[in-house]
Protein backbone atom coordinates (compact mmCIF):
# COMPACT_ATOMS: atom_id res chain seq x y z
CA UNK A 1 0.00 0.00 0.00
CA UNK A 2 1.19 3.58 -0.86
CA UNK A 3 2.22 5.16 1.99
CA UNK A 4 1.67 9.05 0.62
CA UNK A 5 -1.69 8.39 -0.42
CA UNK A 6 -4.68 10.03 2.21
CA UNK A 7 -8.42 10.27 1.46
CA UNK A 8 -9.69 13.66 0.45
CA UNK A 9 -11.18 14.36 4.01
CA UNK A 10 -8.27 12.82 6.14
CA UNK A 11 -7.37 15.05 8.89
CA UNK A 12 -3.87 15.98 6.96
CA UNK A 13 -6.00 18.41 4.64
CA UNK A 14 -7.76 19.99 7.36
CA UNK A 15 -6.70 23.31 8.47
CA UNK A 16 -7.52 23.05 11.54
CA UNK A 17 -5.77 19.89 12.34
CA UNK A 18 -2.90 20.67 11.10
CA UNK A 19 -2.95 24.08 13.50
CA UNK A 20 -4.17 21.82 16.34
CA UNK A 21 -1.23 19.46 15.40
CA UNK A 22 1.57 22.27 15.45
CA UNK A 23 -0.10 23.43 18.96
CA UNK A 24 0.30 20.08 20.21
CA UNK A 25 4.22 19.67 19.39
CA UNK A 26 4.15 23.14 20.70
CA UNK A 27 2.62 22.54 23.90
CA UNK A 28 4.81 19.68 24.54
CA UNK A 29 3.40 17.59 26.62
CA UNK A 30 1.66 20.72 29.02
CA UNK A 31 -1.99 19.71 30.09
CA UNK A 32 -4.44 21.72 28.46
CA UNK A 33 -6.90 21.45 31.11
CA UNK A 34 -9.42 24.53 30.57
CA UNK A 35 -10.06 26.63 27.61
CA UNK A 36 -7.85 29.90 29.12
CA UNK A 37 -4.87 27.32 29.17
CA UNK A 38 -5.23 26.84 25.84
CA UNK A 39 -6.12 29.99 24.62
CA UNK A 40 -2.73 31.35 26.02
CA UNK A 41 -0.84 28.49 23.81
CA UNK A 42 -2.30 29.56 21.15
CA UNK A 43 -1.96 33.30 21.49
CA UNK A 44 1.83 32.54 21.95
CA UNK A 45 2.50 30.75 19.00
CA UNK A 46 4.46 32.70 16.40
CA UNK A 47 5.01 32.37 12.70
CA UNK A 48 7.70 34.69 10.85
CA UNK A 49 7.26 37.06 14.03
CA UNK A 50 3.95 36.87 14.09
CA UNK A 51 1.15 36.41 16.64
CA UNK A 52 -2.18 34.43 15.77
CA UNK A 53 -5.29 36.10 16.81
CA UNK A 54 -6.98 33.59 18.93
CA UNK A 55 -10.49 34.00 20.20
CA UNK A 56 -12.91 31.47 21.65
CA UNK A 57 -15.91 31.16 20.24
CA UNK A 58 -19.26 29.81 21.50
CA UNK A 59 -21.05 29.64 18.10
CA UNK A 60 -22.53 25.80 17.60
CA UNK A 61 -22.06 25.75 13.38
CA UNK A 62 -24.84 24.15 11.42
CA UNK A 63 -24.06 20.81 9.75
CA UNK A 64 -23.69 20.99 6.03
CA UNK A 65 -22.06 24.32 5.43
CA UNK A 66 -19.61 24.63 3.15
CA UNK A 67 -16.93 27.16 1.31
CA UNK A 68 -17.90 27.92 -2.31
CA UNK A 69 -14.84 27.51 -4.43
CA UNK A 70 -14.31 31.14 -4.95
CA UNK A 71 -14.07 31.61 -1.44
CA UNK A 72 -11.74 28.73 -0.62
CA UNK A 73 -9.26 29.88 -3.29
CA UNK A 74 -9.26 32.99 -1.71
CA UNK A 75 -7.73 31.66 1.24
CA UNK A 76 -5.42 28.85 -0.13
CA UNK A 77 -4.20 31.70 -1.77
CA UNK A 78 -2.88 32.71 1.13
CA UNK A 79 -1.62 29.76 2.16
CA UNK A 80 2.20 28.65 1.80
CA UNK A 81 2.58 25.30 0.78
CA UNK A 82 5.45 22.47 2.19
CA UNK A 83 6.74 20.58 -0.10
CA UNK A 84 6.30 17.80 2.73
Amino acid sequence: MNQDYYPEHHSKYNPAERCWRILEKYCNGAKLTDGQTMLGWAKSLTRKGVHPVVELSHTVCAKGVTVAKDGMQAVESRLERSRF
